[in-house]
């Protein structure tokens, strides 16, 4: 294009000018004039190149910003770590008035506490210009340079020395090990409370030593939703971004990052939709953590008080596809002991102790098909590694949202107690309608006795007055029997429109991006994922829709 070839008439002009960057611009530093400018900020604008004095006073709370340090003729990575700069809990980022702080922690603004052990010798007298004699406070790692620091603090403060502590930080830009100062005000707060209110998220709740910044785990959640990052690429992105060479100086914190990340979504997920103050039946309600479709029809949402008088009935018909998916298998947990469930039955799966009781009365009675070959519904075949075979959901056939409460996992083939499951589940969700479209690959089995199956479970349901319109979609319909096509195709059924009832086979495209991830997650992590991509995918359809049908 043209711009490519405007480009290549300035690439040599751009590559000097990166090359010049690498240099020091000048001696002094920018800030007092008077000190030599060891030191530049990448993140700050203008990249101001300064002593360390006056990068450290800039930089009291900007922790995490990328800094580079002069290292004789370039420029060299370093962290805050290096710097000497410590996390300050409570007092917007100053030291607690509470705290028994050491002196380094009071006057560092010139003294050179930090000093990297490569270059002190054990019989090099590294304070011989203080006069007040100096111990050792604490070993520490810049893990951007990749050596290990040493600070030394006055002599008076050895007592202390307990209490100095360091934690790692996870951020956006690195991981980081520095100092922590706890505030030590009355009454005493928690320490796991402490870095929430300065927005790190805990990696523990009784004794933290590390801790993500809310930016990387919002980080993390949307590469994951929009590009299907699984954790571990994104925690040696983390590790890549902090020491690019020598990656393995870091410590390592992959555990800590999924649990973190599965709390962290728990927990934005109920701050998006209205919980945390108080009210216990709207937050216990079947589905109150699924935002569903909002141009499907919904009495009480968007449909008007007489819309029963309004037009033919069909056109308030809810129409939903359901299938299955044996993509999404999940492995038997180890130690299934350490499975902690969440939002079970608020989100799109259902309940698994209501699924499960259900699945447990149901007789496993293998019909003849008498239409073509289903392998779904005939499977019998048993993996005996796997605690999921896949997953069988329901959507809207026009929108492609998922519904809440609608789907499940399959055991061994597509059966139809699975299917009438999360069929019933979701007509549930619209007991007022008149009828339901629903379509299924092979609903010419699966119809024949779906009402004799309703009224004998002892844990499944349909809504009275709801009919049920039974349909195939086009591109499966077509491999069903003449007299299928003829009874199930939504090309001669009324009211239908121009609707394929295939949508759920593009959503499993989607979904199946994170399949490889979730084969080895814990059953409950697994279901949280699932229901986060379902969340985001009808979140996409709700905040889309309104241009779309614009256009």
């Amino acid at each position: 294009s043209d711009f490519m070839k405007d480009w290549l008439a300035v690439e040599e002009s751009y590559l000097g000018t990166m090359v010049e960057q690498e240099c020091r611009r000048s001696d002094s530093c920018q800030t007092c004039g008077v000190k030599e400018a060891s030191w530049r900020c990448l993140s700050c604008f203008g990249v101001p190149e300064l002593c360390q004095g006056c990068m450290r006073s800039t930089h009291q709370k900007l922790l995490f910003h990328a800094l580079e340090v002069w290292d004789k003729d370039h420029w060299s990575a370093a962290s805050s770590t290096s710097l000497g700069l410590t996390i300050n809990m409570g007092h917007d980022g100053a030291i607690c008035p509470c705290a028994n702080a050491p002196s380094w922690h009071t006057n560092n603004h010139d003294a050179d506490d930090w000093m990297d052990v490569d270059d002190a010798d054990d019989g090099d007298d590294i304070h011989a210009d203080n006069t007040a004699k100096k111990t050792l406070a604490q070993e520490i790692m810049d893990y951007r340079r990749g050596t290990p620091l040493q600070l030394y603090a006055d002599d008076t403060t050895e007592r202390r020395r307990q209490q100095v502590s360091h934690i790692t930080v996870i951020d956006v830009s690195g991981v980081y090990e520095l100092p922590i100062n706890w505030c030590q005000c009355e009454p005493m707060t928690a320490h796991h409370k402490q870095l929430l209110d300065m927005r790190l998220y805990p990696g523990s709740q009784k004794a933290p030593r590390t801790a993500f910044t809310f930016d990387v785990l919002n980080d993390f959640m949307v590469a994951n939703l929009e590009m299907k990052v699984a954790p571990n690429a994104y925690w040696r992105r983390l590790m890549r971004v902090t020491n690019t060479n020598h990656p393995d100086v870091i410590p390592d914190r992959y555990r800590e990052l999924t649990r973190c990340a599965r709390q962290w979504l728990r927990l934005t997920t109920r701050q998006q939709h209205g919980h945390g103050y108080g009210l216990h039946d709207e937050e216990t309600a079947v589905g109150s953590l699924a935002p569903f479709c909002m141009a499907c029809p919904q009495p009480g949402k968007n449909l008007p008080e007489d819309w029963k008088n309004t037009g033919p009935k069909w056109m308030h018909y809810q129409h939903l596809v359901l299938d299955g998916n044996f993509k999404q298998q999940n492995l038997h947990m180890r130690r299934p002991e350490n499975n902690v469930g969440f939002a079970d039955g608020l989100a799109y799966t259902v309940n698994k102790e209501k699924y499960e009781a259900h699945l447990a009365s149901t007789e496993n009675n293998y019909a003849r098909s008498t239409c073509n070959n289903h392998r779904a519904v005939q499977s019998k075949r048993h993996t005996n590694h796997l605690q999921s075979t896949g997953i069988v959901s329901v959507a809207c056939a026009r929108h492609g949202g998922f519904v809440p409460n609608a789907t499940a996992d399959l055991k061994a083939g597509e059966k139809q107690a699975n299917s009438d499951a999360v069929a019933s589940n979701a007509g549930w969700q619209w007991p007022l309608l008149l009828g339901i479209i629903l379509y299924y690959d092979i609903m010419c089995q699966y119809i024949i006795n779906f009402a004799k199956r309703m009224k004998k479970s002892k844990h499944l349901s349909w809504p009275d007055g709801v009919e049920l319109i039974p349909a195939i979609g086009l591109f499966h319909v077509h491999g069903h029997k003449d007299e299928c096509v003829a009874k199930f195709s939504p090309t001669f059924i009324e009211g239908t429109g121009h609707v394929d009832g295939e949508i759920l086979e593009t959503l499993w495209a989607a979904l199946n991006d994170i399949a490889a991830s979730t084969l080895n997650m814990s059953t409950s992590w697994r279901v949280d994922v699932l229901n986060a991509h379902m969340r985001w995918s009808n979140l996409r359809k709700i905040m889309e829709i309104g241009a779309f049908v614009c256009r």
